[in-house]
């Protein structure tokens, strides 16, 4: 399907009703007219302040403010909404509003339309929007090319689930409007911008997806919803330091990685189920303690910071299938005949470890192991590769003498001065003597 740009006249005229009692959530729709019963009207100079005062007038629920002249328009309901001109900027909440209409005001923003969009078709028949018992409760619009920006603020107050990755929307994000039930947010890999507040979001929520977008600013972690089991903030622009010891017990899969967080990182008091975390990509730095890690951890991702000291590999879950250190500025030895029986990929690129590697007892289910620009040293034995490992990168460091491996030299990293030569029964690796 391919959006085009959209001219959408939201023109259902709908039996009145009896609004329900909100609390306004000043998120401008800047261009959108609407149409309702006037309550009155305020002497306001500025757009915020006619929302404040629908928001201390009992009985309103929407308001249209003009700047030109200055108008502040409070009514008591709303019956369609139209697009005009730059100078209206309107405020309304998706919970008082029939949900048909709450929908066609929430794509109105869009830049890209569905035929289906429109007040013609009832809105549990829109593509993209799922319903239970003619309630919407999904709204699924991924990989479409749509940009324009999102009010959430406009949601019906059924909704539970809400995706609109990989598109290309902009602008800020109220998630303080998100409706109360809200359970699922995925808005990956757009172009929104701003500061987050993550104080007040629903408290059935239990999956949010921010990353790659361009947030900046910190972020609190201490008022998360208790029952929130997914946070992804990865691959933006946020700043200042992170305490990890105040997270609620049920978080599983916490994604901070790709930021501009920095400090030191204590990883002693994680939730004991908590399964990934991806700190990658910072500038967090000091030493790493691995001794206390959740035992059902499977992936830890600590690469590309200014970690130092040395680690122990003795104290990984026994679980534990992914783990990247690269890029940091760990030293010391490296053990690594007691890893967790279950790692597949094991990151140590880029450090300053040193000494001897033993790599014949590997986990059986390894596939990649990188050493690569390190100092390690001494004669390597690659006979007993795990049959199944893809890559093997020991470039950049000093191992010597030679050695005959069990897997293919398609699938080893040589340092420069170290070949592979493949034989009638055998693959043989040279380096320097030792």
């Amino acid at each position: 399907m391919i959006c085009v740009k959209c001219t959408i006249l939201i023109t259902s005229v709908l039996c009145l009703w009896m609004p329900r009692a909100f609390g306004m959530h000043c998120s401008p729709l800047p261009g959108v007219n609407l149409v309702g019963q006037v309550l009155k009207t305020a002497d306001v100079t500025h757009a915020d302040a006619c929302c404040a005062a629908c928001s201390e007038l009992p009985g309103c629920v929407a308001a249209t403010y003009d700047s030109s002249p200055p108008l502040c328009i409070l009514r008591s309901n709303v019956t369609a909404a139209r697009p005009s001109n730059s100078s209206i900027t309107s405020f309304v909440n998706g919970a008082t509003l029939p949900q048909q209409l709450a929908m066609e005001m929430f794509v109105s923003t869009f830049n890209c339309s569905d035929p289906s969009w429109t007040g013609a078709t009832a809105v549990c028949n829109w593509s993209g929007v799922s319903c239970t018992l003619g309630v919407v409760t999904h709204f699924s619009y991924p990989g479409m090319g749509c940009g324009g920006s999102v009010h959430l603020s406009l949601l019906p107050q059924g909704m539970k689930n809400l995706d609109l990755e990989d598109n290309a929307f902009s602008g800020s994000l109220d998630l303080t409007a998100l409706p109360s039930g809200m359970k699922y947010v995925d808005l990956d890999t757009n172009h929104f911008g701003g500061s987050l507040d993550l104080s007040a979001l629903p408290s059935e929520i239990k999956n949010l997806y921010l990353s790659a977008n361009q947030f900046t600013g910190s972020v609190d972690l201490t008022a998360l919803p208790s029952g929130m089991q997914a946070l992804s903030l990865g691959l933006n622009q946020l700043s200042g330091s992170v305490d990890l010891t105040i997270l609620l017990p049920g978080m599983q899969n916490l994604d901070l990685g790709a930021n501009q967080f920095r400090g030191p990182v204590d990883l002693t008091a994680l939730p004991s189920g908590m399964q990934a975390l991806s700190l990658s990509a910072n500038h967090f730095s000091g030493p790493v303690n691995l001794t206390a890690l959740p035992s059902g951890m499977q992936t830890l991702g600590l690469g590309s910071n200014q970690f130092s000291g040395s680690v122990d590999f003795t104290a990984l879950p026994s679980g534990m299938q992914n783990f990247d250190i690269s890029g940091n500025q760990f030293s010391g030895s490296v053990d690594l005949r007691a890893l967790p029986s279950g790692m597949q990929e094991l990151g140590l690129e880029d450090n300053q470890f040193s000494g001897s590697v033993d790599l014949t007892a590997l986990p059986s289910g390894m596939q990649i192991l990188n050493l690569y620009k390190n100092q390690f040293s001494g004669p390597v034995n690659l006979t007993v590769l795990p049959l199944g490992m893809q890559e093997l990168d020991f470039a950049g460091n000093d191992v010597c003498g030679r050695t005959v491996s069990s897997i293919g030299c398609s699938s080893l990293v040589l340092q420069s001065n170290c070949t592979c030569d493949a034989t009638a029964h055998s693959f043989v690796v040279d380096c320097p003597a030792c």
